[in-house]
């Protein structure tokens, strides 16, 4: 029973050993490092295990620490400081603030000062870091957080004076939320004017066509003439004693053959037909 039981053990150190590496291994990343995002999410959710408003207090000011250590690695690899990472900033600070703010009011002269002294070493810091930057895109994003720290800074001399009514309330900051392009400002494009009358468009003028010439007409076709072949008489038979006469003959009509109009190659032959 107990190889089994040792063998579970041995897997589970190695997938915590394997896990704590991983851990470690993000923490150290910085905006642009592929293990970054999975920073940030072990981050939200340490803070989603703690209750106590004092101690999510002293956590979000060692995050602000970390990501001013990650503002200055940035910079020292010659990379650009984008407008997220003010707004991470922005985001711990609103956070610290709110959760000073319903502290009771020893604990809430404590935290300020605290904070305040964060917020003075980063303000120090930011100064020197700016002499470093060529990148205009990352001198931008500091002289932001800059301001955005001095805005703390007179939140914080305020609820030092009257800690029972500290009540900060940061503005929203200019730059981008984590994950938005900025995009590019577009200047507005020039609309032709249309006129308000459109000219009458000119119709050409077709020339008139002329009828045609009258077809001339072709000549009259003389008449073919008509010829007339006789017949030859009928000579009646001479009638013999007994036998019956026969009877008159009948006439015949001619027939009647038009003329080709080359004229006969064979003359018809005649040809008799009883008339009725």
């Amino acid at each position: 029973m107990l190889v089994p039981v040792i063998k579970v053990l041995l897997i589970l150190g190695l997938v915590a050993g394997a896990a704590g590496g991983t851990a470690v291994a993000a923490d150290a990343s910085v905006p642009g490092d592929l293990l970054y995002s999975l920073d940030l999410a072990l981050e939200d959710l340490q803070l989603a295990l703690i209750v106590d408003p004092a101690t999510q207090v002293d956590l979000q000011i060692r995050r602000l620490d970390e990501r001013m250590e990650e503002i200055a690695q940035l910079i020292e690899r010659g990379e650009e400081v984008d407008g997220a990472t003010v707004a991470r900033l922005h985001h711990h600070l609103t956070v610290c603030l709110d959760l000073i703010a319903e502290l009771d009011a020893p604990e809430v002269t404590q935290k300020i000062e605290r904070l305040q002294a964060t917020v003075q070493a980063q303000m120090q810091l930011l100064s020197l870091l700016e002499k470093e930057i060529g990148n205009e895109a990352s001198r931008q994003a500091l002289e932001q957080a800059v301001q955005l720290m001095e805005e703390v800074q007179t939140m914080l001399e305020e609820g030092l004076e009257d800690p029972a009514t500290f009540r900060p309330h940061l503005p929203l900051p200019v730059v981008p939320p984590i994950g938005t392009p900025v995009l590019p400002t577009l200047e507005p494009s020039v609309v032709p004017t249309i006129p308000s009358v459109v000219p009458p468009i000119e119709i050409p003028v077709l020339p008139t066509l002329e009828p045609p010439p009258p077809l001339p007409t072709p000549p009259a076709t003389p008449p073919t003439p008509i010829i007339v072949i006789p017949q030859p008489p009928r000579t009646p038979p001479v009638p013999t004693p007994g036998s019956t006469p026969e009877p008159p003959p009948v006439p015949t009509m001619p027939t009647v053959f038009p003329t080709p109009p080359g004229g006969w190659t064979h003359p018809p032959t005649p040809t008799c037909f009883p008339s009725p």
